[in-house]
């Protein structure tokens, strides 16, 4: 692409800083987690993560499987392995496991043992939770006891906020057996080595014998953005759609702010430093490791993965289509590149992409919509313009969504 400063019509809700790990700050940030004894699920918050082995209860001590517990908390602690030697580290605190040996705990050069004691369970390491994070790590649990099902849940929480609601664990329970409807988990991103969420709809006639389309959302860069935020603005239009169409629908969290890699809505090559660019490559990838995620859980058609998203994730669609097209079907940009001179772009990446523009009449820069689409098909690109009439920059795709899918419906 030619090196040009252009400027976008997308909302930028962080703030300019030249803070590298402020300004690519995470937008998922772990307090409460909850397990529970012989379910397949922890739940961080109320996003559940399918774990490797489900929680055991041995003489009344709930043991989590070690490779679990790195995974949950590998954006929090620090962990290590020698030998039959499990070590897991945070701030001045160390914590060293090994089966059948009390918890040796050293803090400030001094040590002290933990009674609860790690065991090998069928031929996993497991480990006591409680008196791992609450002895050693001074964390806070509780305990809550359910009176829908039997069995009791564990939370260990920084903060001691845990179980907010009644409802908060009736959906708990509902989530540990829920297979269709909204979905919100949790994957670890290897590349980060982290936790990350998504949102994902799964029609209720799911058929795992089938194969099905998958749409992937990209959210904008709203303060204190969440993945729910994006789908509670429709008022479950987007999976009432998803349902009817039978696609599956995922919404992801795409890390931090950071349009999704390109770093800046122009999408044009920047002299990033080497940190920067790291930060970026985990905004880009982290979409796509949602997608395999969900495509190693559920039947999904690889050859029918659709890409949307508004403001930001307008922009995101553009980039992630243009860096990784073989992954995509057609694309469905809203909000973005209203304001530009299209002819600044290398659009080659994209030729022949079935690519439908979403834009409202009340959006910056609408006059120069019809002329941008009119040059990206000038490149090649099979571009169509949907215009929402009396929508505003930050809705106008959910009055689209129709189109959208029926868009994608004939590709």
């Amino acid at each position: 692409m030619k090196k040009q400063n252009v400027g976008f019509s997308c909302n930028q809700a962080s703030q300019h800083t030249n803070n590298i790990e402020q300004k690519y700050k995470r937008y998922f940030s772990m307090n409460d987690v909850y397990f529970r004894e012989g379910i397949d699920y922890a739940f961080i918050g109320n996003l559940r993560y399918a774990l490797s082995t489900p929680a055991r209860l041995v003489d009344d001590v709930l043991l989590v499987a070690w490779d679990d517990i790195r995974m949950i908390y590998g954006g929090k602690f620090q962990f290590s392995q020698h030998t039959n030697q499990y070590v897991m580290t945070q701030d001045a605190i160390s914590a060293s496991l090994s089966p059948n040996q009390k918890i040796l705990v050293a803090q400030n050069g001094t040590s002290r043992e933990i009674d609860e004691i790690p065991l090998v369970v069928d031929g996993v390491f497991m480990v006591p939770i409680e008196g791992l994070m609450v002895l050693a790590f001074q964390k806070q649990a509780k305990w809550m006891r359910s009176y829908l099902l039997p069995g009791d849940y564990l939370g260990i929480s920084d903060d001691g906020r845990m179980f907010p609601t009644v409802q908060f664990l009736k959906d708990l329970l509902i989530y540990s057996t829920k297979k269709v409807g909204i979905l919100r988990e949790m994957y670890y991103y290897q590349r980060a080595g982290v936790l990350e969420p998504y949102r994902l709809y799964v029609p209720s006639y799911y058929n795992p014998e089938k194969k099905y389309p998958l749409i992937v959302w990209l959210h904008g860069a709203w303060p204190n953005w969440h993945i729910d935020l994006a789908m509670d603005l429709t008022q479950k239009k987007f999976e009432r759609l998803a349902e009817a169409h039978g696609y599956l629908l995922l919404c992801v969290n795409g890390y931090s702010f950071g349009f999704y890699g390109a770093g800046t809505p122009d999408l044009l090559p920047k002299p990033f430093t080497p940190q920067e660019q790291q930060c970026l490559a985990l905004c880009e990838y982290e979409p796509l490791s949602s997608i395999d995620a969900v495509c190693g859980k559920y039947s999904i058609d690889r050859t029918k993965i659709y890409l949307c998203g508004n403001s930001m994730g307008g922009a995101g669609t553009f980039w992630l289509a243009m860096r990784h097209r073989e992954m995509f079907r057609a694309i469905a940009p809203c909000g973005a590149l209203t304001n530009s001179d299209m002819n600044l772009y290398d659009w080659s990446p994209l030729r022949d992409m079935p690519t439908l523009f979403v834009c409202g009449t009340e959006n910056i820069g609408y006059e120069n919509v019809s002329h941008s689409v009119a040059t990206l098909r000038k490149h090649g690109v099979d571009a169509y313009l949907c215009t929402v009439p009396a929508a505003i920059h930050d809705d106008a795709w959910v009055d689209a969504l129709p189109q959208i899918f029926g868009f994608f419906n004939r590709h």
